[in-house]
Formats: C-alpha cells, structure tokens, sequence
C-alpha cells in the first residue's frame, strides 16, 4: 500500500511539473516556429491565459482539500464530544 502512494505522489508531482513547465515552453516553441499561419493572440497573451487557467484550478483543488478536511475534523470532533 505505501509503494503505490510513493507512485501516486510521484506521477502527480511529474504531472504537476509538466504542467507548470512543459506547457509554457511548448506554446514559446509554437510561436517561434514561423508557419505562416496568422496568429491572432500573441505569445503572451496565450501565457497569460494559460496562468490564469492553471491557478483557478490550483484554487479550486485548495478549497475542495480544505472543505474534506473541515468535514473530517468536524466529524471527528463530535465522535470525540460524545465519549464520556
């Protein structure tokens, strides 16, 4: 069971730098290559979209962890209030 949370912990980890590193240089590398296709946003603007993206997701896994754990703590504190 430990082996598998190492794994998990891993692959999001790898996941998660993709996303904050991979993702950016691909888009730099896209609009460097000059294909002749007419780009309507411009490098930056595509960057900026995509940060905006990435920490409104950030935002709402940070409020779903912190509600689970309210939940968990509220559940656990009345176990522990109705004990003698």
């Amino acid at each position: 069971m430990r082996k598998r949370k190492i794994i998990r912990i891993i692959l999001a980890v790898a996941l998660l730098l993709f996303l904050i590193i991979g993702v950016p240089i691909a888009i730099n590398e896209c609009y460097e290559a000059n294909c002749g296709y007419l780009k309507v946003w411009s490098k930056s603007d595509i960057l900026n979209y995509y940060g905006i993206i990435l920490g409104s997701t950030v935002t709402v896994a940070v409020f779903v962890i912190t509600v689970r754990f309210t939940k968990k703590r509220l559940i656990t504190d009345l176990r522990n209030r109705k004990k003698p």
